[in-house]
């Protein structure tokens, strides 16, 4: 259900990116997502891992639900406000660096950064508890209230670049309310502060925070080395193409937010086969869609966003084996994390980051190569791919695991595909059978 949720979300971004892209062209899709990543990257600096922390202790049921919830909320609301004062002190508003972005917009994304952090906090409430059916559905109106508006606002009335960040504005608040109300169904939501639970969430949240802030940022830090480098235009393409690729990573997500809780629930000394069969299996899916999405790519991207962003077709080819072996990092951190062994992901992610920030810089100014996308791409694909192999190894050593084991399926792998294959073969006869005798 959560997949399908995601599935949901993701194909409406895209739907809103090609609309974005036909309709703003490279330029106006560039700042829009200059402002959307914005409470996105405030939200990676201030949330200290507080919704990580929320599956951890729901997972290990030492608090009772609705003061966990209730502390997780009061935190992040001073977390993420004091996150985005401390960006406008270094950036004001009235930098060039904020040009072609309305002053209102700007004065937004405090709010629109708490309410992201809300709703991660009332996702991963949602996860703990397996109410997977609930963070579906908040995903699923989060889409369908980004795509209306964007109809209503860029096309219908032709609002342009402001009806973009309206409907982005919009997107975030109603996706918040809708996490916190089907929460507020099962605990009473207080929104007041327990100290000693409040310090607990922060020793084990602030490690989780490091490690999902250096990899949060290393995904998105290309675009704003692209603005600094080159321009709004080339930003777009980067977007553009980056997008196109992130598509494929609903998948892993649906996985990861369910693995973290049972996890921390289990024995943390012994190793855990669900952990080995979501790498191997998850690369496999992976790398077959990921192949598909490769080879479609120079027709798609044209016949979708238009002649405009045929150069994303590049970013695409370059940055997607990177994000392939993204779900790999993914997948080991969240069992690290479950195991409250953070340090690891922490020197991966950051040692990863600093790669993707050294190379961009190199890279990114040679204009030759399309404004800097390729050197962008380039960067994220060599950092990512090296998130991948250290984390491997690190887990590898750890468990006294082969890589195969990671990397490669087995045959107990392929006899769980063949039994439910068979089942399905069967519940097929069985319903055409089921049929016939009606008739």
């Amino acid at each position: 259900m959560l997949l399908l949720g995601n599935a949901f979300f993701t194909t409406i971004s895209m739907l809103t990116g090609i609309v974005l892209a036909r309709w703003l062209g490279r330029e106006g899709r560039g700042l829009v997502a200059l402002f959307a990543t914005t409470p996105q990257i405030i939200f990676r600096f201030s949330n200290m891992g507080v919704g990580s922390a929320v599956s951890y202790y729901l997972g290990r049921k030492q608090y009772e639900t609705s003061v966990v919830l209730s502390s997780a909320l009061a935190f992040g609301a001073v977390s993420s406000t004091a996150a985005t004062v401390l960006l406008f002190l270094l950036i004001p508003p009235s930098s060039e660096y904020w040009e072609g972005i309305p002053l209102w917009a700007l004065i937004s994304i405090c709010p629109l950064t708490i309410a992201v952090l809300w709703q991660n906090i009332g996702t991963r409430f949602h996860m703990a508890l397996f109410h997977v059916h609930y963070s579906a559905l908040s995903r699923i109106i989060q889409g369908l209230v980004r795509f209306c508006f964007i109809l209503l606002l860029v096309i219908a009335l032709r609002f342009g670049v402001t009806g973009a960040i309206v409907s982005s504005c919009l997107e975030l608040v109603v996706a918040c309310v809708v996490v916190l109300f089907l929460a507020g169904r099962y605990v009473n939501i207080e929104y007041t502060l327990n100290v000693k639970l409040i310090y607990r969430l922060m020793h084990y949240g602030i490690r989780n925070w490091l490690f999902m802030l250096f990899a949060g940022v290393n995904t998105h830090i290309g675009i704003y080395l692209l603005n600094y480098y080159s321009d709004a235009g080339a930003v777009g393409l980067f977007a553009t193409g980056q997008g196109f690729c992130l598509f494929l990573m609903m998948v892993p997500e649906a996985w990861t937010s369910l693995l973290l809780p049972r996890v921390a629930g289990s024995d943390p000394n012994t190793i855990n086969e669900q952990t080995l069969r979501l790498c191997r299996n998850g690369l496999l899916i992976l790398l077959v869609l990921g192949g598909l999405i490769m080879l479609a790519a120079p027709t798609m991207v044209t016949l979708l966003y238009g002649q405009a962003f045929a150069q994303s077709t590049r970013v695409v080819w370059v940055i997607m084996p990177g994000l392939l072996f993204l779900h790999i990092y993914r997948v080991l951190a969240v069992d690290f994390a479950g195991r409250a062994r953070q340090i690891i992901p922490i020197i991966t992610s950051l040692t990863s980051l600093v790669v993707n920030i050294l190379v961009g810089i190199v890279l990114i100014p040679r204009n030759a190569w399309y404004g800097g996308i390729v050197g962008a791409s380039l960067a994220l694909t060599f950092s990512t791919l090296l998130m991948a192999v250290i984390i491997s190894v690190f887990y590898s050593k750890n468990w006294n695991v082969s890589l195969r084991k990671l990397f490669f399926i087995n045959a107990d792998d392929i006899t769980f595909y063949k039994s439910r294959l068979s089942r399905l073969i069967s519940n097929k006869d069985r319903n055409i059978q089921s049929k016939g005798k009606g008739e």
